[in-house]
């Protein structure tokens, strides 16, 4: 008899003809499927003898078996007809004995190659090797899913409609095969937007970078980018996860930067936005056989059966696709958010990054004039002025239509046209702005309606009833803010903001035009898209607005928008302009450390005072105070006006220095319970372990966001 090892079990007995006697080792927790495995052990095994020399290589043991255990008929027999005569630990022994068989070299047989096992067992993952343990944390219940889905295939496309967070599955799921051992590199080939990147924007995640280094920092993950020979490099260095665009990809494999030497390195592959294969001439089954990689995900944006269907004719044999999982925003919409927000941040194109650099020293030099001139009004007269102009330019080149940011927007427009969705798309611009993407549009073929600001009511409102009912027409190009459009529909699920008004309570007012109508009505939740550049005015502004808290809607949606602009000095301003005012900073700086030192000895009563002069000021109504018998904390609970309804709040103020994850999760399961879909706080006199948060209309406010909005407000 043989004592084999569960993994030597699972990987290789099943390849074998039959084997005289043999005894298993396997895990208490034995599913059906296992069962079922061991009661076919009987017709499966030839093996008469096994010799003693092959079984110490393999680690294992001969043994006599007297006992015979009766052909089961069923798997219910085999299970009840398993002996099991020792228990080590966690691990059991079960004897199964089997008729003798002429013999045949067993180590012989032991070294088949994978490849020549079933598709099935290939494909199909057992299931009690996947542990799903903290790795799906912060996800949505179909996020989950969809990154359950990809673990258990290891050839699948999950296509989900945009919006639905695809990057953030596949991440989850990278981190569950790299910690239980599966694979050990990956390669990630995806569009140019979504390399992503981390540190440089305050309160965002950007792109797979951003996500791969927020869920497995450990990991070594390198962008594909630079030189020839800095790519090359990059190939040869062998980094746990290799992030490249499919133009760099493609490049480099048909100028020999890489080879299969350098492809055999990664055992898993990850194609994001996979109908970009599509239009190219690539041989993938060629190509796969000299990566062999263990997984591969496909990602699409597209769930129709064309995506899937155009795959089979790429990855063909061992390498097709068997396993598909396709949603649209409509079968998730009880599990999302009524509107979801997502900045898109790019980079400038060579001859936007030469005429911004130009115009960034013209800029400075015009805020020192206006500094001298010592005329504050002056100052603020002009101020936004040079900051149009500069925004501009993260739109455009003067002489060009295209830009990265166009790029993105006629792809994601293609896609939602695709899916026979509608998008409304602003900008504060006209020749920069809606003039220029108009006549992109038209050279793509996407059909669309102009919405314009010198349009009278009547042909505003004609537009907005042309572009709704026609299921030809796409996009609706907009040049008023949101606030002045009068086009409430639950049927566009679409909105890109082509560049942003710097004052996010203008960015708000979409959620007010388009969805008027509560959340639970709405057959599908709202998207909202925001592009901006990296490494200019809009990502200082960013940066400047997320310290000051100035960003987060939950908090700040009700302030009007004069009242966000005199929250921003204009020693603030200068700091956006890349000229700080170090007195300025070190007084603000100050000012919050002492408000700090304040709350952090407040007394229950006068923290209760203090929140509730807060939330008044926010615009809370019929606030009411409860303490908690037990201590540690008391709850405020109020409401504010919304369009058609009153919304319920439900703050509470928690006296601990610290709080772990699984203590906010309680904290926050239980003040939804007590508030019918509305907003929940976690405020806090110290910090807290986790940041994140996906449940809509809740926010963490740990004693530095607290102060900072008792300074904003004049609480203090």
């Amino acid at each position: 008899a043989i004592a084999v090892p569960p993994k030597i079990y699972k990987d290789k007995i099943l390849s074998l003809s039959k084997i005289k006697q043999t005894r298993i080792y396997f895990l208490k927790n034995i599913n059906v499927k296992q069962a079922k495995l061991l009661g076919n052990l009987a017709n499966i095994f030839v093996q008469p003898d096994v010799f003693e020399s092959n079984l110490n290589i393999l680690g294992m043991k001969q043994e006599t078996i007297e006992e015979q255990i009766p052909e089961a008929d069923s798997i219910e027999d085999t299970v009840s007809n398993i002996n099991i005569v020792e228990k080590i630990s966690s691990i059991e022994e079960v004897y199964v004995e089997t008729e003798q068989v002429p013999n045949v070299n067993i180590i012989d047989e032991l070294a088949i190659n994978n490849e020549e096992q079933s598709e099935d067992n290939i494909e199909q993952e057992n299931e009690d090797d996947i542990n799903y343990e903290n790795v799906f944390e912060s996800l949505y219940n179909f996020q989950k899913e969809g990154a359950e889905f990809l673990l258990e295939h290891k050839r699948a496309l999950l296509s989900d409609e945009l919006g639905l967070g695809k990057t953030v599955q596949a991440v989850s799921t990278l981190k569950n095969l790299f910690e239980s051992g599966r694979i050990k590199s990956a390669l990630i080939i995806c569009t140019s937007d979504r390399i992503g990147s981390v540190g440089r924007l305050e309160g965002h995640v950007d792109g797979w970078i951003g996500h791969l280094h927020k869920r497995v920092p450990e990991l070594n993950v390198v962008h594909l980018s630079g030189s020839i020979q800095e790519r090359k490099k990059k190939w040869q260095s062998a980094p746990d996860i290799l992030i490249s665009t499919y133009d760099n990809f493609f490049f480099d494999i048909v100028e020999n930067v890489a080879g299969s030497k350098e492809l055999k390195h990664f055992n898993c592959l990850v194609l994001d936005e996979v109908q970009f294969l599509f239009n190219r001439k690539f041989d993938g089954d060629k190509f796969l056989k000299s990566m062999n990689p263990k997984y591969i995900m496909a990602l699409s944006s597209i769930p129709n059966e064309n995506v899937k269907n155009n795959l089979d004719l790429i990855f063909k044999n061992k390498f097709s696709i068997k396993s598909y999982l396709r949603r649209s925003k409509k079968d998730v919409v009880k599990e999302t958010p009524g509107v979801v927000w997502q900045n898109k941040w790019l980079e400038m194109d060579e001859d936007q990054a030469v005429e911004y650099n130009d115009a960034f020293i013209s800029a400075k030099e015009k805020v020192s004039w206006l500094l001298e001139s010592g005329n504050p009004l002056r100052f603020n007269a002009n101020i936004f002025t040079i900051l149009h102009q500069l925004k501009q330019i993260c739109n455009f080149s003067a002489n060009s239509i295209k830009s990265p940011k166009t790029e993105l927007l006629t792809r994601q427009i293609e896609f939602i046209a695709k899916n026979n969705k509608k998008v409304v798309v602003f900008s504060q611009y006209d020749k920069a702005g809606t003039k220029k993407i108009e006549e992109i549009l038209n050279k793509s073929g996407i059909k669309y309606l102009s919405y314009a600001p010198g349009m009278s009511t009547k042909e505003m409102e004609s537009t907005t009833k042309n572009f709704i009912s026609k299921s030809s027409i796409t996009a609706m190009i907009v040049g008023v803010k949101p606030g002045r459009m009068k086009i409430a529909s639950t049927e566009i699920p679409y909105v890109i903001h082509f560049d942003l008004w710097w004052n996010p309570a203008s960015l708000w007012q979409t959620e007010t035009v388009l969805r008027s109508a509560r959340s639970a009505l709405l057959s599908e939740n709202l998207s909202v898209y925001s592009y901006l550049m990296k490494g200019t005015i809009e990502e200082r502004i960013n940066n400047l607005l997320f310290r000051k808290g100035l960003l987060n809607k939950n908090v700040m949606e009700n302030i009007a928008a004069d009242t966000i602009a005199e929250m921003v000095a204009n020693e603030e301003w200068l700091e956006v302009f890349d000229m700080p005012d170090n007195k300025f900073k070190n007084m603000y700086e100050a000012a919050l450390q002492e408000i700090w030192t304040k709350i952090e000895n407040y007394s229950e009563a006068e923290l209760m005072e203090k929140g509730k002069n807060l939330f008044t000021k926010l615009g809370y109504r019929n606030l009411d105070l409860a303490e908690n018998n037990n201590g540690g904390y008391f709850d405020m609970r109020g409401i504010i006006k919304k369009v058609n309804y009153d919304q319920q709040m439900n703050a509470r103020f928690v006296f601990n220095d610290y709080l772990e994850s699984e203590e906010i999760k309680n904290h926050l399961t239980e003040l939804r319970e007590k508030t019918n879909n509305g907003k929940v706080f976690l405020i806090s006199k110290g910090t807290f372990e986790m940041t994140e948060l996906i449940l809509p209309n809740a926010t963490l406010i740990d004693h530095k966001l607290l102060a900072n909005y008792f300074y904003q407000f004049r609480v203090m």
